[in-house]
């Protein structure tokens, strides 16, 4: 998903207000990912104050944590782009039911993503974008 879809389907409007967007977009951009990447949202314990935000990109993974509000200072993001040399992946696995269910996990690093029908599929989705950036294809090029 690219990270518009996930700021309109967010639960948490303050912590996608923008006043953050406006602080992150300009880190994602210069570290290559582009203003609107294709990419993960992983929410923190307090989503309305923490979030993650990883895209890959030919060059590597970019891993964004953003903080909602630093007192005295507003929003705050921290950025990186880890080579893909240096990028631990686990593999992509899916279940089904016979009911038609569908559970997904992919391990990127230290995040376990997994989720079920829905957002198994999208994190399939996002699995394949990342091995195939790891791969040298453009991200969204699974």
């Amino acid at each position: 998903m690219r990270l518009s879809e996930f700021v309109a389907a967010s639960r948490q409007p303050v912590a996608v207000a923008p006043e953050v967007l406006e602080t992150l977009i300009p880190v994602l951009t210069a570290l290559g990912a582009g203003a609107d990447p294709e990419g993960w949202l992983q929410w923190g314990e307090d989503a309305a104050n923490r979030w993650l935000f990883v895209a890959p990109t030919t060059a590597g993974l970019v891993t964004c944590h953003v903080r909602t509000h630093v007192p005295g200072e507003g929003p705050r993001v921290s950025a990186k782009v880890s080579r893909w040399s240096r990028v631990q992946v686990g593999e992509l696995s899916m279940e089904t039911t016979p009911g038609g269910h569908r559970v997904a996990s992919f391990q990127l690093d230290s995040l376990v993503l997994h989720g079920g029908d829905a957002d198994a599929d999208a994190v399939a989705a996002f699995a394949r974008s990342v091995l195939g950036a790891m791969d040298g294809r453009p991200p969204g090029a699974s």
